[in-house]
């Protein structure tokens, strides 16, 4: 069995390696397939540790029953330690996690309280934040805004008053009004990713402290964290994306990108931008320092890197985001030729020596 296990992780690796050093040139073919092979992988770690858990267990009824003497007959092989060792290191995950703030100051977290939210025009089921529809337009804007707040580590999902739906990622935050009037408008910081409902009427904005995204009905996603590029990304439909006194207009597959010079608009992958809301993250020749912003913020720790040159090192692939940070540290690790070590609370990447990373 162990022979086996190490002889598919082998196979697993060796065709990740084949996929980064073809940059996915047949991406949806190989993401499918990667991804299939990954989730076989999960389901044979998550039945080896259970065995693990029966035959710890058996050893440990055996030492009271017995005394100390068979604890080295019953002690697990050479390898499961190890296994055992990194789920203790790495064993963070991400999952549903909001705070809403009210008009009036109120905090309620949405972890905590399902149902209907007193004096907030919205119910909060099965993970997700919903107004009641309100066709607006006939009035001047609520005033009324409320504010959802999602911490690192987090994410969740939202539907807005106008029937809009909005996708809060890890350490985000979007203020917006319990029911639109003339206007829809929304105020983000963070990440989030919009399915806007068509109202030829009511344009639909986005403000970020840097840029602004204006529509009319379509799917987006809109990257505006404090530390990070802003980015608006089309999936689907038209936006305007407007700094300053600069305006550009995208087509599907397009990113605008905020740069010191201007707004630059560069063809993408849509699909690349936008699978965190499918529960995955998938990376195409992107630097380890991306993809570390990410995890760090889903997975709410702190990574650092021990040579500056690794943050520029590039990975392709697929990271499961309801797996632990286990996961993911061993295929970057497999892939990308690097360590994590965790000192304390802080977890640094390093350089993998070529006889270990084999």
């Amino acid at each position: 069995m162990e022979e086996r296990n190490r002889e598919s992780k082998h196979i697993i690796f060796s065709y990740y390696r084949i996929s980064r050093t073809r940059e996915f040139i047949e991406s949806f073919r190989a993401e499918r397939s990667w991804a299939a092979l990954q989730e076989r992988l999960r389901v044979r770690r998550r039945d080896r540790r259970r065995a693990i858990g029966r035959r710890l267990s058996a050893a440990a009824v055996a030492v009271l029953c017995l005394g100390g003497g068979l604890w080295t007959w019953q002690r697990p092989k050479a390898e499961e330690p190890a296994v055992r060792a990194e789920a203790c290191l790495f064993p963070e995950r991400g999952g549903q996690a909001a705070f809403l703030t009210l008009a009036d100051g109120r905090e309620i977290d949405l972890s905590e309280q399902e149902g209907e939210i007193e004096q907030g025009g919205a119910s909060n089921l099965n993970r997700e934040l919903s107004y009641r529809r309100s066709e607006g337009g006939e009035a001047d804007n609520c005033t009324s805004f409320h504010t959802l707040t999602v911490p690192r580590g987090g994410e969740y999902r939202l539907m807005l008053a106008d029937g809009s739906r909005v996708w809060m990622n890890a350490g985000s935050r979007l203020r917006y009004p319990e029911r639109f009037g003339r206007s829809r408008e929304v105020y983000l910081t963070g990440e989030a990713y919009f399915e806007v409902a068509k109202d030829s009427c009511r344009p639909f904005r986005v403000h970020t402290e840097d840029y602004g995204v204006e529509v009319l009905g379509t799917r987006f996603n809109v990257t505006a964290y404090a530390d990070e590029t802003g980015r608006a990304t089309l999936a689907g439909g038209s936006i305007k994306v407007t700094r300053g006194g600069e305006e550009v207009v995208l087509r599907p597959n397009e990113q605008a990108v905020m740069r010191e010079e201007g707004i630059r608009v560069c063809p993408v992958n849509a699909d690349l931008y936008t699978s965190w809301v499918q529960g995955r993250y998938i990376f195409r020749n992107t630097e380890l320092k991306d993809i570390v912003a990410r995890l760090s913020r889903w997975f709410n720790v702190d990574i650092h890197f021990r040579q500056e040159e690794l943050m520029h090192r590039r990975f392709a692939g697929i990271i499961l985001r309801d797996a632990e940070l286990e996961f993911a540290v061993e295929v970057i690790s497999r892939v990308a030729h690097v360590r994590f070590v965790r000192e304390g609370e802080a977890i640094y990447i390093e350089q993998e020596s070529f006889s270990n990373s084999q």
